[in-house]
């Protein structure tokens, strides 16, 4: 399947009280419908060939299905179980770690990364590899572009070996602090940081820390 194929969008739709008036606690069938028709016109008008939605209020599910496919080129349509890449969803989880290790005094947010990796972490000059902290990872502040073709999974290694040995080669476009340039790999050193100070493989400490404390 082309890569154009395989753009399968989750959207989670958390409505608050205010925004729910009229809303049934279970959506009647003719609600149903309207939301089925707005949807599939949306998915239509953006050329998205899956999207999966879920509508959320006070802690009860009015609505949970799938549009589109899966699969374009089989027909295989989203369902409710149909996993759907979390994409960057999981940098909220990383910065709720941070945030947790900050509260726990285990991290500040402008201590230098340096004082926690070591002598041995650099970035791409000394300045940024001295001054770099988990506030600038978070805010995207190391003028480092995300290059999109050099993914975890495609260059195979380590998080370690990416954070202490790889990022420093990384060409950056911006001097630091000077402009915000968005980026995957100042998250992926901000996970590996949470890892250092909370003694927590990042996976097994947001499965710990959030997944289970919300019966996720």
């Amino acid at each position: 399947m082309s890569s154009s194929k395989l753009r399968v969008f989750l959207v989670c739709v958390v409505l608050l009280p205010a925004a729910c008036a009229g809303l049934e606690r279970e959506l009647s069938a003719e609600k149903a419908q309207k939301l089925r028709d707005f949807v599939e016109g949306v998915r239509a008008c953006r050329n998205n060939v899956g999207i999966s939605i879920a509508i959320v209020k006070d802690g009860l599910t009015l609505f949970a299905g799938g549009f589109g496919y899966r699969d374009e080129e089989k027909k295989l349509p989203v369902e409710n179980n149909t996993k759907i890449s979390i994409g960057s969803l999981t940098k909220a989880f990383t910065a709720t770690m941070a945030a947790d290790a900050v509260s726990k005094g285990q991290l500040k947010w402008d201590q230098p990364l340096r004082e926690i990796l070591g002598k041995d972490f650099r970035l791409q000059d000394n300045f940024r590899s001295k001054k770099a902290t988990i506030r600038d990872l978070l805010a995207h502040r190391l003028g480092m572009p995300n290059y999109a073709s050099v993914a975890m999974a495609a260059i195979d290694v380590s998080r370690e070996d990416l954070c202490m040995k790889k990022l420093q080669h990384f060409p950056v476009n911006f001097e630091f602090r000077s402009k915000y340039e968005y980026s995957n790999y100042p998250y992926v050193l901000a996970g590996y940081v949470t890892e250092k100070v909370r003694g927590e493989i990042w996976e097994d400490d947001v499965t710990e820390t959030l997944f289970k404390s919300l019966g996720m």
